[in-house]
């Protein structure tokens, strides 16, 4: 699924536009209606209750998270399609072993930082989070001096909740076959288990696809993207 442009969908007559999260169990809308709630907990990776109406096409959030965002597909949608492809042309797939599923999802694959050599990491995918983090861990082990570098200050919003951080910028990271700038470093306390959190800038652009029963994600990197906003759009030769 393309996890950093938006799909539009008809939803009870209306045209919304959805984000594909994985890190979601359910569902999720900030169209509420009236319909019948229940409390669900934990379902997009935090802690606190969260109040859902029960209606069309599975679970429909009013939690503050999704306040602020557009509507949201999570694995119950992605279960049942477990391999979703759009026209493409001139494209290459890359299928990559998950490395964990911890709710978001964890692959083995290189990466590219500066002119330093690729090197194999682990990299969580959440599409809760607008920017792409390397951790503090790797940046010392590639010996990069972070005194040296810029130091920001964050409030992060992410699939767990919102975080205030400290972190550093540093050169540019080669992620899917994507160049990002400004990298930042960040202190991954609640997930050790990543050497990077690829966010919305590295995957805009690529697809993916989950195939669950292969435990297999792929990532497009694609030449000619046509997604069902743009499906009369036509490839270059």
């Amino acid at each position: 699924m393309n996890v950093g442009d938006n799909f539009l969908f008809t939803l009870s007559g209306l045209n919304v536009q959805f984000l594909v999260d994985t890190a979601a169990l359910y569902n999720s809308t900030n169209l509420v209606d009236g319909r019948d709630r229940l409390k669900v907990t934990s379902v997009t990776g935090n802690q606190s209750d969260a109040e859902y109406s029960f209606g069309i096409k599975g679970f429909f959030s009013k939690h503050p998270f999704f306040e602020s965002r557009k509507n949201v597909l999570g694995l119950n949608f992605l279960n049942a399609y477990k391999k979703v492809e759009f026209g493409l042309q001139k494209s290459e797939v890359i299928v990559l072993p998950f490395f964990q599923n911890l709710g978001n999802l964890i692959i083995s694959a290189r990466i590219e930082l500066a002119s330093k050599a690729p090197i194999n990491s682990k990299i969580c995918v959440d599409t809760g989070s607008e920017k792409t983090f390397i951790s503090k861990t790797l940046a010392d082990s590639l010996g990069f001096s972070l005194i040296e570098r810029e130091t920001v200050f964050l409030t992060l919003e992410t699939s767990i909740g919102v975080e205030h951080l400290r972190g550093y910028k540093l050169p540019s990271l080669k992620i899917f076959d994507k160049l990002l700038d400004d990298v930042l470093v960040i202190e991954l306390k609640d997930r050790p288990q990543c050497d990077v959190i690829a966010g919305q800038d590295a995957l805009a652009g690529s697809l993916s696809y989950i195939d669950w029963a292969k435990r297999t994600v792929g990532i497009v990197q694609n030449h000619c993207n046509r997604m069902p906003k743009d499906a009369n759009k036509v490839c270059d030769s």
